[in-house]
């Protein structure tokens, strides 16, 4: 029955619930043993036709402050027909956690190493396995009762012998999510209701790796904004909107729908 106690102490803060940000992840991490199964999705059209990203994603707690995952990447933005893009593994260790009655606060160390099959050149780069990277980054959220606020920087770097097109990137990300459903919270099984609002940035910071190409400091602003179910503590559906809302970068599209399902398995 240890799951349970897991369970109770994850949601008894409404502190989990509350920290599953679309576009973006918070600095909490998974409990030791449990099993995340995630798929993300992502969906775009122009005039040349449709195209999706899928993006299935395997986490594991592995100790009490210490998560890992592993991606995979299929889609027809590469391949027309359809294909796997790239694979990835990330990890996230927690360095400081400060607990309080519905509330609390928490600071996180990350790491993500991604090799793209087919690499896409492009300025504006997200961790979707369009380039091969390597990225470090840096996460504090902080939960306000029934409002979770976070924010993170993170660094960007392309693998030189693998995708020479794009510059070293420095991303920044301020999300929020708000609780709007149940208004008393009385158990576990009732369904969650999070209404998320998240600010994206990255600007390149003008380093190649071909003294070819010209030097860019393009920058990036976007803007999300989500709905996100949660279903007994274990089951999530994600539905959300991603637009460009200025900077200079050159990208494949300006929005992006996102449609993601997640369940948690506790141990």
């Amino acid at each position: 029955m240890r799951w349970i106690t897991v369970l109770f102490l994850c949601i008894s803060s409404l502190g989990y619930a509350q920290e599953l940000f679309i576009f973006s992840e918070p600095a909490s991490t998974m409990p030791k043993n449990a099993i995340m199964f995630r798929m993300n999705s992502r969906h775009y059209a122009d005039r040349s036709g449709y195209y999706y990203k899928l993006n299935p994603e395997l986490g594991y707690g592995l100790a009490k402050n210490l998560m890992g995952h592993i991606d995979g990447y299929y889609s027809n933005w590469a391949l027309p027909g359809g294909g796997w893009d790239a694979v990835g593994i990330s990890g996230k260790y927690r360095v400081f956690s400060q607990d309080e009655l519905h509330r609390h606060k928490r600071l996180a160390l990350t790491g993500k190493l991604i090799y793209s099959f087919h690499p896409l050149p492009m300025q504006w780069m997200i961790e979707d396995g369009n380039t091969s990277m390597a990225s470090v980054g840096i996460i504090y959220t902080q939960l306000i009762h029934k409002l979770a606020l976070s924010g993170k920087i993170n660094y960007l770097k392309p693998l030189q012998e693998w995708n020479t097109s794009n510059g070293e990137v420095l991303q920044w990300q301020v999300s929020s999510g708000l609780l709007t459903f149940p208004l008393e919270y009385k158990n576990y099984k009732q369904i969650n209701i999070n209404m998320y609002a998240e600010y994206l940035g990255q600007q390149n910071l003008g380093l190649t790796y071909d003294i070819d190409a010209p030097v860019s400091h393009a920058i990036n602003h976007d803007l999300g904004l989500g709905i996100q179910f949660i279903m007994a503590s274990r089951f999530t559906t994600e539905l959300a909107y991603r637009m460009n809302v200025g900077g200079n970068m050159e990208r494949m599209t300006n929005s992006m729908y996102y449609f993601n399902i997640e369940y948690m398995l506790f141990r």
